[in-house]
């Protein structure tokens, strides 16, 4: 089995190739002072001692020295973050923990223009359950967070036939696992075949994948899929391409033998221009029908995306997928900087510089945390909007999520209780320049979750609204400060009610 491992190595690997790449590592920490009077997003009011089942106050401080490690090259790109959250509590000592963090993201090239390695890790603080209290950091209502952890590993060989055509041939491990029973250690191993030619004629084209998944999840049994289509492609128009689709596919989802189907659809492509572009697929698949609807517009100050689209999914792909702040500033600035790995850092620098004390600012679409697959039903809409002294975010997403695995299949987290949990929610996200060091920041978050009543006869229903407000601002080049004032309300299944002041300084080095 391939293990992956290789995040790190890889960037290691990058130095032995001076003459040829750009590395660069920027060390940093940051001091977070947070004072809260729910700290646990409890119910119940006033200050009670620990363990007493009420609110309790508490001040938290975060120590968070963390290392970006950034490669730039012919045969590497990349860039990986690595990072100690430690937090101490003035009244609660039980709750003291350390929190590691990873992001990153890679490609090598092993062989010039012929075969590649894509890597990605992650090492992030998720919300346990959708319906229950959403916290606004890491540090306030952590029983209801777990710390979950993603790497994938995917060579791939890639080659071109004709004038038009191109092939690729990629095996991808993705290895997922929790410090929660909610999620057991999983990997998940792909092998996956694609070739197309889209100009066979000057208006017909063709194009062929194939794809072999296998899920091998601890205390619970493997499952299987295989799906391959061929597609018809024709040409109406420079702008406008037609897609027709047969197929067939096999798996054992719903029971321990593998069941085969047919898979049919038709599907349309619209560029109007370089900066415009519009998909629509219908297929009928073994679950029924199955959709994607995308669209999506930017500019040099705003960018647009929405979709809608019904497909089977797991914990590992809802973590990478959404439409989020991040989604939206990388469509923004791609014109800008075209290297993907460039504007990465830039657009995580412009969030980090931005929006600091709120949370990670790279979630949207909450993952249900569990084991097995799911059928995913899901609306997402973003828009951003950039201006000389303004900027102006918005997010809104609707999920429901259906298991697709028998019950004998021992679900987790939030299909324990049900088959169906929905989630709704948006954000809106202000930004106004008070002075080219000093920015005023205001975040709205509200969401509502709830599932069916199949398990337990009794449907669960949480409603969440979080307000945040402050300041940044650079003291110099290297030194940054905020001031934030919270207020964060659950409703429902859980009522609390939590009020915060968060304060941070943040030293490059």
């Amino acid at each position: 089995m391939l293990f992956p491992i290789g995040l790190p190595l890889g960037f290691a690997g990058g130095q032995a190739l001076a003459q040829e790449q750009t590395f660069r590592v920027v060390p940093s920490i940051r001091l977070t002072e947070t004072v809260s009077d729910n700290v646990g997003l409890s119910a119940g009011g006033g200050r009670q001692s620990s363990g007493s089942g009420g609110s309790e106050s508490d001040w938290i401080t975060v120590l968070s020295p963390s290392v970006l490690m950034e490669a730039r090259g012919a045969r590497l790109q990349g860039n990986l973050n690595l990072g100690v959250n430690s937090s101490w509590y003035a009244n609660d000592s039980s709750r003291n923990q350390n929190m590691l963090s990873v992001q990153g993201s890679g490609k090598v090239e092993a062989w010039e223009k012929r075969a590649f390695v894509d890597l990605r890790g992650s090492i992030s603080r998720e919300l346990l359950s959708v319906l229950g209290p959403r916290p606004a950091d890491q540090v306030t209502g952590t029983s209801n967070q777990a710390e979950v952890r993603n790497f994938s590993v995917s060579p791939y060989l890639v080659g071109r036939f004709r004038d038009s055509g191109t092939m690729e041939l990629r095996y991808t491990s993705n290895l997922t696992e929790s410090d929660n029973v909610a999620v057991s250690r999983s990997v998940r191993q792909v092998w996956s075949a694609s070739a197309t030619d889209p100009q066979v004629t000057g208006r017909l084209g063709w194009s062929f994948n194939f794809s072999d998944t296998q899920l091998n999840t601890d205390n619970a049994r493997d499952t299987k899929q295989q799906v391959a289509r061929f597609t018809g492609l024709v040409r109406l128009d420079p702008q406008v391409q037609l897609r027709l689709i047969v197929g067939s596919e096999a798996n054992n989802l719903n029971s321990i033998d593998t069941r085969r189907s047919t898979v049919s659809g038709i599907g349309v492509d619209w560029t109007p221009s370089p900066i415009t572009r519009m998909a629509a697929t219908w297929e009928d698949r073994f679950f029924g029908p199955g959709y994607m609807l995308s669209a999506e517009h930017r500019s040099a100050r705003s960018a647009y995306r929405f979709s809608f689209s019904k497909d089977v999914s797991s914990i590992s792909q809802s973590m990478v997928g959404g439409v989020t702040l991040y989604d939206l500033l990388m469509l923004q600035y791609t014109s800008a900087y075209p290297d993907v790995s460039v504007r990465d850092a830039f657009v995580r620098n412009l969030m980090a510089s931005q929006a600091p004390g709120i949370g990670n600012p790279l979630v949207g679409l909450q993952a249900v945390l569990t084991n097995g697959l799911f059928l995913d039903r899901r609306a997402q809409f973003g828009m951003t909007l950039s201006g000389v002294r303004n900027s102006v975010s918005l997010t809104a997403y609707r999920s429901e999520r259906t298991s697709l695995m028998d019950r004998s299949y021992a679900l987790t987290g939030d299909f324990s209780s049900g088959t169906t949990v929905t989630d709704l929610g948006g954000g809106v996200a202000v930004n106004h320049k008070l002075s080219p060091s000093t920015t005023a920041t205001l975040n709205v978050n509200a969401s509502r979750s709830r599932n069916d009543n199949t398990a337990t006869g009794t449907q669960l229903d949480n409603r969440t609204r979080t307000f945040t407000t402050g300041l940044t601002t650079a003291f110099s080049p290297k030194l940054n400060g905020s001031l934030m004032l919270r207020n964060n309300r659950g409703s429902g299944t859980t009522d609390y009610k939590e009020n915060a002041v968060v304060g941070s300084v943040s030293l490059l080095f």
